[in-house]
This record gives structure tokens, C-alpha cells and sequence, in this order.
């Protein structure tokens, strides 16, 4: 909030859930949001309907501001951007030839293979109308 009140002209970006068509309140909150210009609205899922959702739409501003997806997590982003950015000190770290105190883990080959197994066994696992399946090793 610092950055927000202290005047650096930053605005906290919020994220909207619930409160689409034919709702009180959340068209209330995101006015209200807007009122001293300290904060927007760059996401929202205004429903657990996609299409109504999308009906209901986004600001335009906040149109213009989310990168993200109608549908994806709100973590998808910040995934990468955590991904990358300690990839990027490994990288930094390695051309200085000063290794890391506390270096962050780096997925592997294997790492990506033990995922696609999770998945396809999750894939077996719904065609099966949800019977247990068991994820195959992938060492």
C-alpha cells in the first residue's frame, strides 16, 4: 500500500470475482474502487458462467491492462514471471562466477516427463469415471 498512497502514482491492480449481471454489489465495489483513483480493475470473473461473464465484460481500462486469459488462475502469470526471473539469476550468478547462496531448483527433463505422466494419468483416470489410476514412475 506504500507504493499505492505515497504517492508514486501507482495504482493497486485488484482482481474482481463474483458480482456480475443482475448483482448489487459488485458493480458497487468496482465503482467504488475507481472513486480515488488509487485503485483498477484488471481481472474479473464476474460469473461461474463463462458466457455470462463474458456479457458482462470488462472495464476498458482493465481490458487494456490484464494480460491474462478469461479462464486461466490468477497464478498463471506470476508462475512464469517466478520461473524466468530465477532463471535469470541462475544465468546472472553463473557469467559473474558467483554462485548463489540460496539457489532456487530448476526443473529438469525429468521434472516435465513426471508431469506429463500426472496428466495422462489423470486423462486415464476421468475416461474411467474417476477410478483410482496410479501415476506411472518416471525415474
Amino acid at each position: 500500500m506504500a507504493e499505492v498512497s505515497g504517492g508514486l502514482g501507482r495504482r493497486l491492480r485488484l482482481g474482481v470475482i463474483g458480482g456480475g449481471p443482475g448483482s448489487f454489489i459488485g458493480p458497487v465495489h468496482r465503482l467504488a474502487a475507481r472513486f480515488d483513483d488509487r485503485y483498477e480493475v484488471v481481472a474479473s470473473v464476474l460469473s461461474s458462467d463463462p458466457e455470462r461473464s463474458r456479457e458482462a465484460g470488462l472495464l476498458p481500462d482493465a481490458k487494456r491492462a490484464s494480460r491474462t486469459v478469461l479462464g486461466h488462475p490468477e497464478g498463471y502469470q506470476e508462475a512464469f514471471a517466478t520461473l524466468y526471473t530465477e532463471f535469470a539469476d541462475l544465468v546472472a550468478a553463473r557469467r559473474l562466477v558467483r554462485p548463489l547462496a540460496d539457489p532456487p531448483p530448476v526443473p529438469i527433463v525429468r521434472d516435465g516427463a513426471r508431469g506429463i505422466a500426472f496428466i495422462a494419468a489423470a486423462k486415464q483416470s476421468s475416461a474411467a469415471n474417476g477410478a483410482w489410476t496410479p501415476v506411472p514412475s518416471v525415474d
